[in-house]
């Protein structure tokens, strides 16, 4: 065993001598398929120290492929629908390397960070055990695409703003019928005492910020007693302004302990709202139209998350499209960690939110969100 295990370390430094000798994306896919092929190698035989280099060659090769990938775009060696690669004296597709699409967009994001971030996420890497390694290096992989991400939209012409603080207090600022849309998913019944009172107190202060032309989409638990009570003051107090209708969100992809004397719940309610001269729903795609919305809940198993009740950015992009256009204003005053306004943000929309959770504003902060002072 310590012949071959010598014998791989020496395989993994003569990749690592390639991968800095390497003078075409070709070249760098040669060693990152060594190093997969070294490490389910050693991982077989218990080598973890041969398993922990081949895991840190991989990530690096990754990261030299986006820089070529980055290199060769700038240097007008692909086109749109047709891309096309320069190897040596050759022109090759992507495509024909065997890297699809979203390898090539993850490895541009590595090439992104700066190398003292990289090297950071690499000696992260080096310290875990074998068992945890290709759960690093797929932590590696989501963090590397988060904080790139958060750049690309902290340097985009809309942000998404959040303010540390209560939403009784920018309500004050916002002031009546100064909203487009409100989307927000507010604490459950299971976070709040008093869950009639919590309920009563913000649809009756924050309802009235939207216009007669605006929407609302209120996330909601699937609890019997949390409908029962949205219903019940929706209908006596300020719901009087709004044609209401029951969305639901639909899931399938979490399971957790199965019960044994009712049915699993997969599924959250959404309230929405219509102004009485609210424009039609914005889309014109059918399957778009149905009252069950079905998403597949935000996974660590495949991306980066931040809290439990974390709402799919693909769900929260789609209703906010239906229910705005661009420049139109966003709130959202349970905001969390920030999902609808980065939404906001990506589509054009102008937008608020606010939360009373410093640590949620900090997560927020971290995947883009802006935080202010007016």
């Amino acid at each position: 065993m310590s012949n071959e295990n010598n014998m791989a370390l020496e395989s993994i430094s003569l990749a690592k001598k390639a991968l800095a000798e390497a003078q075409s994306i070709t070249d760098v896919l040669k060693v990152r398929d060594a190093a997969v092929a070294a490490n389910a190698w050693a991982t077989a035989r218990g080598a973890e120290e041969a398993a922990q280099m081949a895991m840190e060659l991989k990530l690096r090769a990754e990261r030299k492929a986006g820089e070529f990938i980055i290199e060769y775009k700038d240097q007008g060696l692909i086109k749109p629908g047709n891309p096309q690669w320069g190897h040596h004296d050759s022109i090759v597709k992507l495509s024909d390397l065997g890297v699809d699409k979203n390898e090539s967009k993850r490895w541009q994001r590595m090439a992104s960070i700066p190398e003292e971030r990289f090297e950071d996420y690499i000696e992260r890497a080096k310290v875990k055990t074998q068992s945890a390694l290709l759960a690093v290096a797929r932590e590696i992989h989501q963090e590397i695409e988060a904080e790139v991400q958060g750049a690309e939209l902290r340097n985009s012409e809309v942000k998404a703003h959040i303010k540390n603080c209560h939403y009784q207090a920018l309500v004050q600022e916002l002031g009546l019928d100064s909203v487009d849309l409100l989307i927000t998913d507010p604490p459950y019944m299971t976070d709040v005492e008093n869950f009639d009172d919590f309920v009563y107190t913000w649809i009756n202060q924050v309802l009235p910020c939207i216009k007669d032309t605006g929407q609302a989409y209120i996330f909601t638990g699937a609890y019997y007693d949390e409908l029962k009570t949205y219903i019940n003051i929706l209908d006596f107090n300020q719901g009087e302004r709004f044609t209401k209708q029951i969305l639901v969100w639909e899931y399938r992809n979490t399971l957790g302990p199965q019960p044994k004397t009712q049915y699993k719940q997969n599924w959250q309610a959404i309230f929405y709202l219509r102004g009485p001269q609210a424009p039609n729903i914005n889309t014109d795609v059918l399957t778009e139209l149905f009252s069950v919305q079905p998403f597949n809940a935000p996974d660590a198993r495949h991306e980066q998350t931040y809290h439990i009740w974390e709402k799919p950015l693909d769900l929260a992009t789609q209703l906010i499209k239906h229910g705005s256009k661009i420049n139109d204003f966003i709130f959202d005053p349970f905001a969390g960690t920030g999902t609808f306004l980065i939404a906001a943000a990506k589509l054009g929309r102008k937008n608020i939110g606010c939360d009373i959770d410093s640590n949620m504003i900090e997560l927020a902060k971290k995947r883009g969100c802006v935080t202010f002072d007016g």
